[in-house]
């Protein structure tokens, strides 16, 4: 379960809801296209496998997962194949997830969702979705940074990465 800090009553009064955040952010990133071809960098937090734990590149492609690998610490690149790599989501598939758990707060089914949008592109930053608040490590965590849009113009591109785990 997360934490809480309850918030003021008149920060809580102006304070846009994640349902807000969320509408307002993906209208961002489908303003970008949405786009079908970018690479980004994506981390999950948690009780994961080593493979899973690592930071990794992400290939989107025809906006599909094309491919994603990660640097298996003695400098070599190991990509993620079949079931590894169903695990990935697009961010738009980033997006499904948010959305459903937003929905699932109103139903109890989902006890907190916190989300930090990328305020340029969009798209989630800092992912934190606690579905059980009772229940320890039930907790998606996720961070998405170097997000670089391809086609078009040029790359949108790329953000600093973040050093942390989502806090």
């Amino acid at each position: 379960a997360l934490p809480s800090v309850p918030p003021t009553a008149e920060a809580a009064a102006t304070a846009p809801t994640p349902l807000d955040q969320y509408q307002q952010s993906l209208a961002l990133w489908n303003s970008l296209g949405p786009p079908a071809d970018y690479d980004y960098s994506f981390r999950q937090f948690g009780e994961l496998t080593s493979e899973m734990a690592r930071p990794k590149l992400v290939r989107v492609r025809n906006g599909e997962v094309e491919s994603a690998s990660f640097d298996d610490g003695d400098g070599e690149e190991i990509v993620l194949t079949n079931f590894w790599l169903g695990q990935i989501r697009t961010i738009e598939g980033l997006f499904g997830e948010i959305g459903g758990a937003i929905d699932g707060l109103g139903t109890g089914s989902v006890a907190e969702v916190d989300v930090t949008y990328d305020p340029n592109r969009g798209n989630p930053a800092d992912v934190r979705i606690d579905y059980d608040a009772e229940m320890e490590d039930d907790e998606l965590l996720i961070a998405v940074s170097n997000v670089v849009i391809l086609g078009g113009d040029g790359p949108l591109g790329p953000e600093p990465e973040p050093e942390t785990e989502p806090s």
